[in-house]
């Protein structure tokens, strides 16, 4: 049933949007990176600061339907940290009514393009549908591209009953389809009632080759999701405002100078953590590596001498010791 959901309409294939492409899986990494409130994958312990604005972010992402909270400070104050902990307290959540898109502005060259960023959005959310696609979203999406242009290359699909060649459209490209994208998907997630969550940290990093900006285009788009975001000026927030109401605002200070230096020691032990954790796993992957080549070389070699002794027969040397046995005699 889960399949068919994405595929209403019979000439349409959901789009296969794996979780793992490169623009969503630089940015769950980040999460991971970034996530000080919860205890990684090393042991690392968590480093906790700021939890009231955390939990009341959090608090607001669950509570709402849609609307818009807003983190506010300059850089180097923790509010890619924060958001990270935002972010992996509601995917831990595990509410499967909400879809929740994490997304770090900076964590790649690439990510500071604003197309990919928003091509990474649609991604979440596409493959967080039943059937691993939007169908709506995406054909709204394509509605402006020329349809030869949003045809992969046709492939069979081998099922269960019959080939199926009908070619699969592709989430598309261009900035403009993008933006038709994102809103079309939110609307569909709510069709499967589930909720957008947006955490989109670094907006002023974007490299904004595109007017008008993203703080004036993006905020529409997002009307209908619940969005958490961060910035660096109060400025930004005006003119974030004046597009999109704001119904949270945090403003994040620095820290004082004994949480810095704990705040610092704790990145420098994750960091260390995670290295030597990820060198002894590389170097025991390496070890058993070798260990079964040198295995299969052996067994090789032992094939290769036991099939030419079958093709030469008895050896000479049996042969004569066996004469000398029979002389002695």
């Amino acid at each position: 049933a889960a399949g068919q959901a994405g595929r209403e309409d019979g000439d349409f294939e959901s789009i296969p949007v794996p979780i793992s492409s490169p623009e969503t899986w630089m940015h769950g990494m980040m999460v991971h990176s970034f996530g000080s409130h919860h205890e990684d994958a090393y042991g690392t312990k968590p480093y906790v600061a700021r939890q009231d604005t955390a939990d009341s972010l959090v608090e607001f992402a669950v509570a709402r339907d849609r609307g818009m909270a807003c983190v506010y400070g300059r850089q180097g104050v923790g509010k890619s940290f924060l958001l990270a902990a935002v972010a992996t307290s509601l995917i831990q959540e595990a509410d499967p009514s909400m879809i929740i898109v994490p997304l770090f502005v900076g964590a790649s060259a690439g990510s500071r393009d604003t197309r990919l960023l928003v091509r990474a959005m649609c991604e979440f959310v596409s493959s967080a549908l039943p059937g691993g696609g939007g169908a709506q979203g995406m054909r709204a999406a394509t509605a402006m591209q020329d349809a030869q242009a949003n045809l992969t290359e046709s492939r069979p699909v081998h099922t269960s009953e019959k080939v199926n060649e009908k070619p699969k459209r592709r989430v598309p490209h261009s900035l403009d389809d993008l933006k038709a994208a994102v809103p079309a998907l939110i609307a569909e997630a709510k069709k499967h009632r589930k909720k957008v969550v947006i955490v989109i940290d670094g907006i002023p990093e974007l490299h904004d080759y595109y007017s008008p900006t993203v703080l004036e285009w993006l905020p529409p788009l997002l009307k209908d999701a619940v969005t958490i975001c961060s910035l660096e000026t109060y400025q930004e927030v005006e003119l974030l405002s004046l597009q999109a109401r704001i119904d949270k605002i945090h403003e994040i200070a620095n820290f004082e100078p004994d949480q810095r230096t704990e705040f610092l020691t704790y990145l420098v032990t994750k960091h260390d953590t995670a290295v030597g954790t990820e060198l002894a796993l590389q170097k025991g992957d390496m070890r058993e590596k070798a260990n079964a080549e040198f295995k299969r070389l052996q067994e090789e070699r032992l094939q290769r001498r036991l099939q030419r002794e079958r093709l030469r027969g008895p050896s000479r040397k049996r042969g004569k010791k066996k004469k000398k046995k029979k002389g002695e005699e």
